[in-house]
């Protein structure tokens, strides 16, 4: 393989991964407000074949019929071994992505403040509901997750003394929908 710079690099016991984002409408539609869920983005991966990824490679863009400038050489794609089909993360998948970065938050702040602060699983659902965008990945989430984590922060300070250590959980009050911050160490909402 030669790169633009004229280095040259052996490539006998590699393997190339080549990306497109050709056909992801398919799989998963734009403008889709809320995630697949796990079953139905399975479902659609399971769709596409090899043989069905090769063919789609080699049809132009439908925007413009014109312009093979995308196009794979079919030369090239004969030397594919295998097309796989990729997706973001499901439903499922994206909760769990947003537990891990309140897990992760909040045992760096009780690493540095000596206070624990939990997010409940049900606050971190809604989050995920409100803020998922499937075409932009996980980002915006993990994004919300963060700046949740910084405004309980905030309140806790806002809302308590100091104490060396305590745990703050952030609930979803099912009856009035609002968030409801309990403070451990004295059982009590603030």
């Amino acid at each position: 393989l030669e790169a633009g710079d004229g280095k040259k690099d052996p490539m006998g016991d590699s393997i190339v991964i080549l990306t497109s984002n050709k056909g992801s409408d398919q799989i998963y539609p734009r403008d889709r407000q809320t995630a697949l869920r796990r079953a139905e983005l399975e479902r659609r991966l399971d769709s596409f074949t090899d043989a069905k990824i090769k063919a789609m490679l080699l049809q132009p863009d439908p925007s413009d019929l014109n312009d093979r400038s995308k196009l794979i050489e079919p030369s090239l794609l004969r030397r594919i071994y295998r097309g796989v089909p990729a997706a973001p993360p499901s439903y499922e998948g994206t909760i769990e992505i947003a537990i891990r970065k309140a897990a992760q938050l909040s045992k760096e702040f009780k690493a540095n403040h000596r206070i624990a602060i939990e997010i409940d699983r049900a606050v971190v659902q809604h989050t995920v509901d409100v803020f998922y965008v499937p075409e932009n990945g996980v980002t915006a989430v993990e994004d919300a997750v963060s700046r949740l984590f910084g405004d309980l922060v905030e309140a806790i300070h806002k809302k308590t003394e100091k104490s060396s250590l305590f745990t703050a959980t952030l609930e979803e009050d099912a009856e009035h929908k609002r968030h409801i911050i309990t403070r451990g160490d004295k059982d009590e909402k603030i």
